[in-house]
């Protein structure tokens, strides 16, 4: 009987994780598509001058290794794609609205890369809060706090 249980917990599990890995937060898509120009080659794909309208950045796995890839479309239409830490190799075109100022900005200091690959991080902030509070209640206990009068 317990050879049974342990079968249904680990058939429970595995669909568990599938569920979670096909249903998670796996690419962010901009608003609007930023124009960037490559100021290096990037890759085979991606030679000097090239011009890329970036669309979505994704995030899959190979081999059990979380691969990150920014998307974009070149001048003719085909996808291209490349490493997210190669994005300081580009030049930001065209940037006339607020949306595409954050994802731009979000994108280059890596903010996007960091939702992916760890998430949101819920567990962790909350215990930074909850670590905050206890150290605010202290102060006050103690009569800590200064008073500018």
């Amino acid at each position: 009987m317990t050879k049974i249980k342990t079968l249904r917990t680990i058939l429970f599990l595995s669909l568990l994780l599938t569920f979670c890995s096909l249903f998670g937060q796996n690419e962010i898509t901009f608003k609007e598509p930023l124009k960037i120009l490559a100021t290096e080659k990037i890759n085979a794909e991606v030679k000097k001058g090239a011009i890329l309208f970036t669309t979505n950045l994704s995030y899959s796995y190979n081999d059990g290794f979380p691969i990150l890839t920014v998307i974009a479309k070149d001048i003719d239409g085909s996808l291209v794609s490349f490493d997210p830490k190669k994005i300081s190799l580009f030049e930001f075109k065209e940037i006339d609205n607020i949306d595409k100022a954050w994802d731009k900005h979000l994108l280059t200091n890596g903010t996007y890369t960091n939702l992916l690959s760890k998430g949101f991080q819920y567990e962790l902030r909350n215990e930074l809060n909850n670590d905050a509070i206890e150290y605010i209640n202290t102060l006050s206990t103690y009569e800590r706090f200064f008073e500018d009068e």
